[in-house]
């Protein structure tokens, strides 16, 4: 069992049947070999020293939890390729109470939504760092979704110390003259509320959007499996990245305790990764590409 201690959430105590868990960070999976009866040998290298040879270890059940990058579907399914799509999110957040009155009141308690011809924002609280709610110490929330083409996009990832980056850029990593720009256009085209927002966010950072589906759930005779994001990296707009990795989740614990085939956990993953995925291009594409019927205005 293995957990991260928080302040505010106290870890899970073990459990009668708890197995033991053991971390390999700094390791790149390299190959799958499908041994029949044997299970699956996984071969890994170090990434910390590039001299070391590589190592295998042999497994009864591959879980394939490795995110839209996801190694384990470049190994077994080549083909289905994580591709940008046009746009990305500039985030961060501000101590509410930095805020005015009139913001606090226009962002609200719920998510609000802002469209405009080629952009999209939405805004909504969060607990502070500490997990605390209490009025004026909870976090105000921006995403602000922006068209790139990959030549800008290139040149927005490209961190202050000429660094390159594929799809996302942390915090104090954007080369200010971007984000003075970017404070510029909020300054001159957002409504006021959301461009105070903007630019009192101190250290934002960039997230590009991007689509990518495998194009089957299940391999090696049902002694692999890819999972949440590494089999469908669904879009931000659905909100259900962390729903469909519980989903699998869930439907697996079916699998352990015999009450569901591997078979069919993966046709009920590939359904519902096919469904959230084209949902969340018809919203992405309709809100940055398309006329979004509420463009101009919050709701």
């Amino acid at each position: 069992m293995g957990g991260f201690e928080e302040s505010y959430v106290s870890a899970a105590g073990r459990e009668s049947g708890d197995g033991r868990t053991e971390y390999l960070s700094g390791a790149l999976v390299t190959r799958l070999r499908d041994l029949g009866e044997g299970g699956v040998e996984v071969t890994y290298k170090s990434l910390e020293d590039a001299g070391a040879e590589e190592k295998s270890v042999r497994a009864d059940f591959v879980v394939g939890a490795d995110g839209p990058s996801s190694v384990v579907r470049k190994l077994l399914d080549p083909e289905a390729e994580r591709k940008y799509v046009g746009y990305a999110a500039w985030r961060g957040t501000v101590k509410e109470s930095l805020l005015t009155a009139e913001t606090n009141e226009f962002i609200g308690k719920t998510v609000t939504l802002y469209f405009e011809k080629g952009l999209q924002i939405l805004t909504y609280k969060i607990p502070a760092l500490n997990g605390t709610i209490k009025p004026g110490e909870c976090l105000a929330n921006i995403v602000w979704y922006q068209n790139y083409t990959p030549s800008e996009l290139q040149d927005l990832l490209t961190d202050t110390s000429e660094k390159p980056h594929t799809y996302s850029l942390g915090i104090n990593k954007i080369k200010p003259a971007f984000k003075i720009k970017q404070q510029e256009i909020a300054a001159k085209t957002l409504p006021e509320p959301l461009a105070e927002l903007f630019q009192k966010v101190e250290s934002p950072f960039i997230q590009a959007v991007t689509d990518c589906l495998a194009t089957k759930s299940v391999f090696m005779n049902g002694k692999v499996v890819l999972v949440g994001d590494a089999l469908a990296g669904v879009r931000p707009h659905t909100t259900c990245g962390t729903t469909q990795a519980a989903l699998h989740a869930f439907l697996l614990g079916k699998v352990f305790e015999g009450e569901m085939g591997i078979g069919e956990w993966g046709k009920k993953a590939m359904e519902f990764g096919n469904f959230v995925q084209g949902v969340g291009v018809k919203m992405g594409d309709l809100s940055q590409f398309g006329d979004h019927p509420d463009a101009g205005g919050a709701e």
